[in-house]
């Protein structure tokens, strides 16, 4: 097709049609748009100066494309509300992540541990592997009180871990280590698969014999105690 090609010292270099350009184009200050020695497209900014993509509407960063109307396959987007979406041109969420993989987020340090910081207005909890362990750190600073570690069900709290340890199951304050409340006459139920049939439940002090509570497969109770 026919080509303009205009030069003036307002507009710059105009040019109407396609144009193919052979060699690097300089910008600016030393700005550089060309391919390397692979062959690959190079956007090379100045010495301590940035790059800034910038649009009216949605970024998209697509691969597989081979021309300006064959696109190839979005892999990321960031819309304008900055919302950025991997595997997703709909995020909904600041960070959204969407793949028919079962794990979506790989989180690798080269240190013995790596952590998740979780940081609101009041403080920072973490979610942290170390040689293989999960730990789940409430407020490891300790900046502020009467920190908790809870499990939610359905939008309502079903346990929790105080400051304390101690562990709470129906109620928000636990006040020995191991609190349980229901609702209910049945509170717990210990159930053995032991090939005897009997169930045990040993009570033990320290630097002392225990005593043993159980039932018997046969339906009877007993009690004894426990000779160390």
């Amino acid at each position: 097709g026919s080509r303009n090609v205009t030069i003036d010292d307002v507009d710059g270099l105009t040019v109407n049609g396609d144009t193919t350009i052979t060699g690097k184009i300089t910008v600016g200050d030393s700005h550089l748009i060309g391919d390397d020695n692979t062959d690959n497209l190079v956007l090379n900014s100045s010495s301590g100066e940035n790059i800034v993509l910038a649009s009216s509407g949605n970024v998209f960063l697509n691969t597989g494309a081979s021309s300006l109307t064959s696109q190839g396959t979005t892999r990321m987007v960031v819309n304008s509300l900055g919302k950025v979406g991997i595997g997703t041109s709909s995020p909904d969420k600041l960070l959204h992540l969407k793949s028919s993989d079962d794990t979506l987020l790989k989180l690798e340090s080269t240190d013995t541990t790596v952590r998740l910081a979780l940081t609101d207005s009041n403080g920072t909890s973490q979610v942290k592997n170390t040689g293989g362990k999960l730990i789940l750190e409430a407020d490891p600073s300790d900046a502020t009180s009467n920190t908790y570690l809870g499990f939610e069900v359905d939008a309502s709290e079903v346990s929790r871990f105080n400051s304390s340890g101690r562990l709470g199951i129906g109620t928000t304050s636990p006040d020995v280590p191991f609190h349980v409340e229901a609702g209910q006459n049945v509170i717990a139920q210990l159930e053995a698969t032991h090939t005897d049939g009997n169930a045990r439940m040993l009570f033990k002090p320290k630097d002392n014999n225990g005593w043993n509570i159980g039932a018997n497969d046969d339906g009877s109770f007993t009690i004894f105690d426990v000779v160390a």
